[in-house]
């Protein structure tokens, strides 16, 4: 039986349906939620006992061990509430998450603490949901959308944990001004149906001026623009290119992002964002536009700051200086080494590379970096600024190559496309 308190006003009906609707929840029925909700206790016990065994679990201190359990079983509870339909209890997961970040004082390993808890999660419930008589039929659905909803508990925690000054405060609030603007527009035209849309970013040009209001009311097949102090915002359901600026010397940095779903335009934006500011700060040059899919992040967010900014230049400084397909050959094989810090040999099978020409690659990058490529607290991050950054070098290499191949001069070294061939 449903009592009063659990009859949602309309904000909170609307933020469930929202949510269900990010998720991929909607044709799932309530009920299913109800089986969950009684085995969540058991997904959670099973949780704890894994998780012990996890380094960067026990890394924490032992508060905050206790904590992270406390929260990932509150997390377990609240998706099952929202698979019945139900709204979320308060206060919200990501707000106790954000207290454990606070409280460690060490976002970096609580991301990956975090990161390795809800991916435990998933592999307990692949085990018990196809057990249960009804949630059995929807098994990759609340698969999705478990990996769904600990992205966004985990962007939100991770973004919610920093302790910007005034002067920041008032930029991210400006900023996030114009973001909700932006998804409100897009709420408005495409609402929360299933369509894939394309995200652009380029510099502000000198002929950018806002569209008339009502214009895209008008024309429902208008691409949606913002323009902002510093850079322009388009959202269309194919991809789109700013007009030329007659008398410009310079092609504004374009960045075009997607298809991507309706409910990841925000992630989306400042993806594209933080990768239109490294542009322009000189980390790549990749020929304009850059046109990319949707990258997935997993639990980290890019915030497109300043500070970000200058993190990643800092982390990649010693690979900038490399030439462009030098660069791209050494960064995709750090890549693979901070993903599975595999040997050589194993490095070499997985990129389809020669051993020998895997192992020079270490030796270049121990060089540039440190002699066991461990960046310390830096490690998610130099991953994340690996994986951020790496599309636009292979584009500007292709890009350097093309133009190169067009003059009837041969590229040394290069073969293929693989990369670093001609590294020492």
């Amino acid at each position: 039986m449903t009592g009063q308190q659990d009859r949602p006003d309309v904000k909170q009906r609307r933020l469930v349906n929202r949510l269900r609707a990010e998720l991929g929840l909607v044709n799932v029925p309530p009920h299913v939620g109800s089986e969950i909700r009684v085995i969540a206790p058991r997904v959670s016990e099973q949780v704890a006992r894994l998780l012990r065994h996890q380094p960067s679990y026990t890394a924490l201190s032992v508060h905050g061990q206790t904590q992270l359990l406390s929260a990932i079983a509150r997390a377990v509870s609240e998706f099952a509430r929202l698979v019945e339909d139900r709204p979320p209890q308060a206060p919200a997961v990501d707000a106790i998450l954000v207290e454990i970040v606070r409280a460690e004082g060490r976002p970096e390993l609580c991301g990956a603490a975090l990161h390795a808890a809800f991916e435990t999660v998933r592999e307990v419930t692949r085990v018990l949901w196809p057990q249960l008589p009804q949630a059995r039929h929807f098994t990759a659905q609340l698969d999705l959308a478990v990996a769904r909803y600990a992205e966004r508990l985990c962007a939100r925690t991770m973004k919610a944990q920093q302790a910007p000054t005034a002067r920041r405060t008032t930029t991210a609030t400006a900023g996030g001004a114009h973001l909700e603007g932006l998804l409100a527009l897009v709420e408005r035209r495409w609402g929360a149906q299933p369509v894939e849309l394309f995200l652009t970013v380029s510099t502000l040009g000198e002929a950018e001026v806002p569209a008339p209001r009502g214009t895209a009311e008008r024309d429902p097949s208008r691409p949606l623009r913002v323009v902002t102090t510093d850079h322009v915002v388009t959202v269309s359901q194919r991809p789109n290119r700013p007009p030329r600026h007659a008398g410009g010397t310079h092609s504004p940095v374009v960045v075009c992002v997607g298809p991507v779903p309706v409910s990841g335009i925000a992630l989306v934006h400042d993806t594209a964002l933080l990768l239109l500011r490294l542009i322009r700060a000189g980390v790549a040059a990749p020929p304009s536009p850059v046109q990319l899919r949707a990258p997935n992040f997993g639990f980290l967010h890019p915030y497109p700051s300043e500070a970000s900014v200058r993190k990643i230049r800092e982390l990649l400084l010693p690979l900038t200086g490399q030439g462009s397909h030098r660069r791209s050959a050494l960064a995709r094989t750090l890549q693979l080494r901070l993903r599975t810090a595999a040997t050589a040999q194993g490095l070499a099978r997985q990129l389809a590379m020669h051993p020998q020409t895997v192992h020079n690659h270490l030796t270049v990058l121990r060089t540039l970096y440190n002699s066991d490529l461990d960046f310390a607290e830096d490690n998610l991050a130099m991953q994340a600024a690996v994986d951020l950054v790496l599309p636009l070098w292979e584009l500007e290499a292709a890009g350097r190559r093309t133009s190169t191949s067009q003059d009837g001069k041969k590229v040394p070294g290069y073969n293929n496309g693989t990369g670093g061939r001609d590294l020492p």
